[in-house]
């Protein structure tokens, strides 16, 4: 079993699953706003000191929306988003490497 981390200490190019996200309800709310929520499959664009940029892969909350994008992309997985999000916010978010 694969014990949850930081999204901040995600590698670039990985594929991650959101476990939990440990802040505040403002912040939580927020993320869910991004599309964040339990469940959602993430790929690490940009890792590193500072920001950390994320596609949004997919969700499976129907309340996530997602108000603040870049743009639609084409990943093979259907529509997604990338997002800049700050490296406080990204050490709240708990994933686990994706398995192939």
């Amino acid at each position: 079993m694969m014990h949850s981390f930081p999204l901040a200490f995600a590698p670039e190019g990985t594929y991650v699953i959101v476990e939990d996200v440990k802040a505040g309800h403002g912040i939580q709310r927020r993320m869910a706003e991004l599309g964040i929520v339990k469940g959602s499959v993430l790929r690490v664009v940009r890792a590193g000191p500072g920001p950390v940029i994320i596609e949004r892969v997919s969700s499976i909350s129907k309340e996530s929306s997602c108000r603040c994008f870049v743009g639609p992309l084409s990943n093979g997985f259907g529509r997604s988003w990338r997002l800049l999000i700050s490296l406080g916010m990204a050490l709240k978010v708990l994933v686990r490497v994706k398995e192939a």
